[in-house]
């Protein structure tokens, strides 16, 4: 004997096509699930995961970038001798004893992370603060 249930299962679902309840939703809630307007899973990840985290892959390309720069010990031991490499630059200037150019380097070096990190930090304040 067939019995009539008041609830549904959480596991069953319906399968319906978008275009039938997109228009339903607000302009302003499309954009947070792009499957509803049927975006693909490549501009989904373009759109929106990319986006997401785009400034935590800047945030640690701008802590390699700073820390790579103070570390000289480990571009002189890690030099070739077809390598050429700013540190060795600054290390043979120093040891030669031209130690104007090798300050000269050093500021350039220096100024060179901190506009590359104040720039990265400014679009990252401007992007997840948007």
């Amino acid at each position: 004997m067939p019995r009539h249930y008041k609830c549904i299962s959480g596991d069953s679902h319906l399968d319906i096509r978008p275009e039938r309840w997109t228009p339903r939703v607000p302009k302003r809630w499309r954009d947070r699930a792009p499957r509803t307007s049927g975006a693909s899973n490549l501009q989904t990840f373009l759109r929106i995961t990319l986006r997401l985290l785009a400034p935590a892959f800047l945030n640690g390309w701008l802590w390699v970038l700073v820390h790579a720069a103070k570390d000289f010990s480990v571009a002189l031991l890690l030099a070739s001798a077809g390598s050429v490499v700013v540190a060795n630059i600054i290390y043979e200037s120093f040891v030669g004893g031209h130690f104007t150019s090798s300050a000269a380097m050093l500021v350039f070096l220096i100024t060179f992370n901190l506009i590359f990190v104040i720039l990265g930090r400014k679009w990252i304040g401007r992007t997840v603060g948007a």
